[in-house]
């Protein structure tokens, strides 16, 4: 990992997803969009790692994860990923036919914060549904 000095120098890129993309890694950062919408900064450590239509990203990378469409929104929210925590995001495209961007969050909780046990955790057919419900997102692209 990069000392704080070298982290600084840089910001962290944005990760340009496609459908089949996966950002794997852990948290090191939760901000907003001027409070419309997360922005999730993962630390890659792991391969497995994709961008702009399967290019690997390197172990080591800071990419931020801009959770603006509506399944995404609502996933960060539901599961409540915090600073440390391991993340997995797969984008898996817009529903045929839909309006709504559909996406696969995991959240592997440090020890500090222990597991999720929410009703709903691992069912992330809550966060489609409630996408699918309102018309295309409020944000335009």
């Amino acid at each position: 990992m990069a000392s704080l000095a070298e982290r600084l120098d840089n910001l962290p890129e944005w990760w340009n997803h496609w459908p089949g993309d996966k950002l794997i890694g852990v948290v090191i950062e939760i901000d907003a969009y001027t409070g419309e919408y997360p922005i999730v900064t993962v630390l890659v450590d792991e391969e497995g790692s994709t961008e702009q239509n399967g290019q690997p990203i390197p172990v080591g990378a800071e990419r931020a994860f801009h959770a603006h469409a509506t399944v995404a929104k609502a996933e960060i929210a539901r599961r409540k990923p915090a600073a440390g925590d391991r993340l997995g995001v797969a984008f898996h495209g817009v529903v045929e036919g839909k309006s709504f961007e559909r996406y696969r969050l995991i959240v592997e909780r440090t020890n500090a914060h222990g597991p999720d046990t929410s009703e709903t955790a691992g069912n992330s057919e809550t966060a489609e549904t409630q996408g699918e419900a309102k018309q295309a997102d409020e944000i335009p692209y």
